[in-house]
């Protein structure tokens, strides 16, 4: 992801942004943070930006970028760094000792590279409905064990809502591991749907709320994607602030885009 993009995700997100180094500079770094706000705010790319900012060797207001904690972070790839999000259910009558065959496995790791490159990009995996007890049971088994190296262990939990569907196994599990949080670990639940999610798991997250992005920002994503001067306001304002809406905007060709817009009048 290109610098000039961070730097203006920073300063659109100023105050959570400030916020987040503040928590860090203090060393008072809690266990478990709830970052809300609506679809495309960019709350995935500050998350991971704050995981990178703890174990940054630095330890300045932003990531360096330059350390050697902060390149691994870069590429997703970190020790440090656990990703849950949704994925299908598993076939166990293929393989009953996995419970993520290797097809999807290949996906994700594409989807994983895809998301180091773009912090905007949006990971979806075929099928994928549930945040599975699996991948919860399998972070206990691991979260625990004693870290080879310096820094602090962080969960990112993308789509957390989703950790309350069916009869909600995965949530219970979880908070489970909440009530007797590892040492040095923190969880980060991300989600456009804080409503949804338990109660008792959100009593114990320190709740963090991303706004949209403003038209400002939009725009200036835009001349990096080398957009018309003539076409930035019309597609910063029908982006609204959603920088999914805006990326599946450019992506499409004028004519396409000018039926889209048709449709939307």
């Amino acid at each position: 992801m290109a610098d000039q993009e961070i730097k203006n995700l920073y300063f659109s997100h100023s105050k959570v942004w400030n916020l987040l180094s503040r928590i860090n500079k203090s060393k008072k770094i809690g266990s478990t943070y709830l970052f809300s706000g609506p679809q495309g705010s960019g709350k995935e790319a500050i998350s991971i930006k704050f995981a990178q900012l703890i174990n940054c060797e630095q330890q300045l207001e932003y990531p360096c970028d330059s350390c050697a904690s902060c390149k691994r972070f870069s590429r997703l790839q970190h020790e440090n760094l656990n990703i849950i999000l949704p994925l299908p259910r598993p076939n166990y009558s293929k393989n009953p000792k996995k419970f993520i065959d290797k097809k999807i496995t290949e996906i994700l790791s594409n989807e994983i590279s895809f998301k180091a490159k773009d912090l905007f990009h949006k990971i979806k995996i075929p099928k994928a409905n549930r945040i599975l007890i699996q991948s919860i049971r399998n972070l206990r088994s691991n979260i625990y064990l004693k870290s080879l190296t310096s820094g602090r262990k962080i969960v990112l939990f993308f789509d957390a809502h989703i950790l309350s569907r069916g009869q909600g196994e995965s949530a219970n599990s979880l908070l489970k591991l909440l009530e007797e949080p590892p040492n040095r670990t923190t969880f980060i639940l991300v989600t456009d749907k804080p409503n949804s999610l338990f109660s008792t798991i959100r009593s114990r997250c320190l709740e963090v709320k991303i706004q949209k992005f403003d038209q400002k920002f939009i725009i200036k994503w835009l001349k990096l994607k080398n957009i018309k001067e003539s076409h930035l306001l019309l597609i910063a304002g029908l982006s609204d602030g959603n920088i999914h809406h805006a990326k599946f905007l450019i992506s499409q060709s004028f004519e396409e885009f000018l039926s889209l817009l048709g449709e939307t009048i």
